[in-house]
């Protein structure tokens, strides 16, 4: 059965065997196997967009990165994949910009990371926590 749980104004379903965390300005879902999923509302967000890209490059070692577009419920998500080598593992980050058409929706920075093959297996869970996003203006709450 999913769980809910609502963070700055906006509700979220999630497996129940995954752990949420939650701190000043993100909101972090993660998988049992470690693949995770974090959420933030940033002022600026081509900005933090910029940066987050430019962190992980400095962080690893030839870090590959391509285009992202991907469709997602009723929203289209742009951004990159970025692929390094960290403990001979093949991670896998992909970073985007989740806008959506409700003029009262804050868009919100998403990036969802793993080791490749367990990314893989999760992608339609990963599909499914971001289609399950309403826009909830509930004042923020602990998981209900």
């Amino acid at each position: 059965m999913p769980e809910r749980y609502l963070w700055n104004g906006l509700g979220v379903q999630y497996p129940d065997n995954w752990t949420v965390q939650e701190d000043d300005d993100s909101l972090n879902i993660e998988s049992p196997t470690g693949s995770f999923l974090v959420l933030s509302r940033p002022e600026k967000i081509d900005e933090a967009f910029g940066r987050a890209k430019k962190a992980m490059e400095d962080e690893y070692d030839e870090v590959e990165t391509e285009a992202l577009s991907r469709v997602v419920g009723e929203s289209l998500l742009e951004g990159i994949t970025q692929r390094f080598v960290y403990l001979d593992l093949i991670v896998t980050s992909h970073l985007f910009k989740l806008e959506m058409e409700d003029p009262d929706f804050i868009p919100l920075l998403v990036q969802i990371q793993g080791e490749d093959r367990d990314l893989d297996r999760l992608e339609q869970v990963f599909d499914a926590i971001l289609a399950s996003f309403d826009g909830s203006h509930s004042p923020p709450q602990e998981k209900s």
